[in-house]
């Protein structure tokens, strides 16, 4: 389970897990409690992690017995494409995006790092490159209920993922949300 920050990662990774009865791993978590945080970023308010070391650990959990769902903006870096089944990358429009880090009370920088990633789609084209468009199922969780991602979800396992891809650098509301940010 990959995407940008806020994009329902997860909430729908906990939901996944329950129907699946696999196991969710919050990577962030995972991460710090193994110690392959390396080192804080102050600037950017974020750990940073040693992907290497956690990829792996991850690889090691896998080959193991079990299902798991590895959540988290890094899951498709740290994920063995071998012993990947599906990799979902949530979307979510960049101006819903917007509020909910803002509220969230990410820093202004971080906020704007987040939507600009979102705007481009920085997780799905990493996902795409690592796995191929045959393992890859993009979400859009803009204005869903969590339900209604987890049925999109698991029906993606069942029969490929059909729609989810997001477009959001043409739409009105991302250019009123880019003239807002150069104005500011």
């Amino acid at each position: 389970m990959t995407g940008t920050p806020g994009t329902g990662k997860t909430t729908f990774s906990r939901l996944l897990s329950g129907r699946l009865g696999a196991t969710h791993i919050d990577l962030s978590e995972y991460a710090l409690g193994r110690g392959y945080a390396e080192e804080r970023d102050e600037e950017r308010d974020t750990s940073v992690v040693d992907l290497d070391a956690l990829r792996k650990s991850i690889r090691g959990l896998l080959e193991g017995e079990g299902e798991y769902v590895l959540d988290g903006h890094y899951a498709h870096e740290v994920s063995p494409p071998g012993l990947t089944r599906i990799v979902y990358v949530l979307r979510r429009a960049p101006w819903l995006l917007h509020g909910e880090l803002t509220g969230r009370g990410y820093r202004a920088g971080k906020v704007w790092e987040n939507v600009e990633a979102e705007i481009v789609g920085v997780c799905l084209h990493e996902a795409l490159g690592r796995f191929g468009a045959d393992s890859v199922c993009a979400l859009d969780t803009s204005g869903q209920p969590p339900e209604a991602t987890l049925e999109a979800g698991l029906a993606a396992l069942e029969g490929g993922c059909e729609g989810g891809e997001a477009d959001w650098m043409g739409r009105p509301e991302t250019l009123e949300l880019l003239r807002r940010r150069t104005c500011t």
